[in-house]
């Protein structure tokens, strides 16, 4: 599984530069044998892709005034592509926004791909609790997205939202992609250390292919490819929609020499000193003999 985050300080009608990151994973098995990115059409990086501002509209009559937030208001500076960089899979992708408040987070954010005719939108709103939303087609499906295919972005207010007081201030939002193999397919990944050794995706109902042949490490022994969990997944193993992603990584054991092993080091040094000792107290005696 793979995350983009979008991050930017907002401020309503002055928002501070936004930038995008790619963030470390807490989970070791997110070493990148797929990435996801947002780019331009070019294909290189994009970044500030969140406005510096956007609109809030004003009605005054004899009771006050009522301010107006409006669906589908952009809140892009500019526009920008999502790319998964893979060698083969397709994938479901979902997003997650934090930070929202005021106005924002009662209208809701609606994120959307395009894919050619067909459009895929992720609806982030108080009722998902703005989290793991997934994008879906006209049939409410997840969409299946492509690898190395650059999918246009839009981010638009979903709902239009009125108050006769002024909205408060927005800060520190944060829009994260998240990508996975598509359901029904799994990732299949073995790890030396940090070091990937093979890997591969099953669909399910097919087997673990054979295991990677033994690695070496100095001092250590090898105990075989275990999940983070302890278990030990055997070649020929049939996956199944309960497995999800199936990463194993080499165990080792240190290679201790057993304290009770005799040792003939010191008594081959021991019985050179008095061999020594010996030779020399002759040689002293001859001498003195003479």
């Amino acid at each position: 599984m793979k995350c983009l985050h979008i991050v930017s300080a907002m401020v309503l009608f002055i928002f501070l530069s936004s930038m995008i990151t790619q963030p470390l994973s807490a989970d070791s098995d997110e070493i990148s044998y797929f990435d996801i990115k947002l780019v331009n059409d070019d294909g290189t990086e994009a970044e500030g892709i969140l406005s510096h501002s956007y609109t809030v509209n004003t009605e005054t009559d004899m009771i006050g005034t009522t301010y107006i937030l409006k669906a589908n208001i952009s809140l892009q500076a500019k526009p920008a592509n999502l790319l998964i960089e893979s060698s083969e899979g397709t994938f479901n992708c979902f997003t997650t926004v934090t930070g929202l408040s005021s106005y924002l987070r009662e209208a809701g954010v609606r994120i959307q791909l395009q894919d050619e005719d067909k459009t895929y939108t992720s609806d982030s709103t108080e009722a998902t609790h703005f989290n793991s939303t997934y994008f879906v087609d006209n049939s409410n499906s997840r969409a299946v997205l492509k690898a190395n295919v650059k999918y246009p972005v839009t981010i638009k207010t979903l709902d239009d939202v009125e108050h006769d007081a002024p909205p408060e201030k927005v800060e520190n939002v944060v829009i994260e992609f998240t990508a996975h193999l598509k359901e029904g397919m799994h990732q299949v990944a073995f790890f030396n250390d940090d070091k990937i050794v093979d890997a591969y995706k099953l669909a399910d109902g097919q087997a673990i292919r054979p295991l990677p042949a033994a690695p070496e490490k100095s001092g250590y022994e090898f105990k075989g490819w275990f999940t983070q969990d302890g278990r030990s997944i055997p070649e020929g193993y049939v996956v199944t929609e309960d497995d999800g992603d199936i990463i194993q990584y080499a165990k080792w054991t240190p290679v201790v020499v057993p304290s009770d092993t005799f040792n003939w080091i010191i008594p081959v040094i021991v019985g050179a000193v008095i061999a020594g000792l010996i030779i020399a107290f002759v040689l002293v005696k001859r001498h003195k003999s003479h």
